[in-house]
C-alpha cells in the first residue's frame, strides 16, 4: 500500500466526537492504514482526490474495515468502493450495511 504520510495537506483539524461510533471506527482504520491522523480526515475528504486512492488501495483497505466490523459480518466489495467519492460515502455505506445485518439478526 502507498505511504500517504507526505500526502496532501489538510488545513483543518476535524473533531469527530460528535460522529457515530461507526464513523469514528472508519476514521481510525483509514488513519492507521493510510498513515494519517484521524483529525486530518473528514466526511468531505475525497477518497480518490485528497487521499489519491485507487482500486488497488481499496482492495488493500477492505480487509481492515471488514476486520474492524467483524462481529457484524460486514463484507465489502470493490464495486462498493468504486461508487464512493468521499469518506462520508464510505461511512454511510458501512452504516447501511451494518444496519441491514442487525435487522436480519432480529
Amino acid at each position: 500500500m502507498k505511504s500517504y504520510r507526505n500526502g496532501p495537506h489538510f488545513p483543518d483539524n476535524f473533531d469527530h466526537s460528535e460522529e457515530s461510533e461507526i464513523a469514528q471506527r472508519v476514521y481510525k482504520v483509514l488513519a492507521k492504514e493510510l498513515n494519517y491522523k484521524p483529525k486530518d480526515l473528514s466526511r468531505e475528504t475525497k477518497l480518490g482526490g485528497n487521499l489519491e486512492l485507487d482500486s488497488v488501495d481499496y482492495v488493500d483497505i477492505m480487509p481492515f474495515l471488514e476486520d474492524e466490523f467483524n462481529k457484524s459480518g460486514l463484507e465489502l466489495y470493490l464495486d462498493d468502493f468504486e461508487r464512493m467519492i468521499t469518506i462520508g460515502d464510505l461511512i454511510e455505506h458501512i452504516e447501511g450495511k451494518v444496519g441491514e445485518i442487525k435487522t436480519w439478526e432480529v
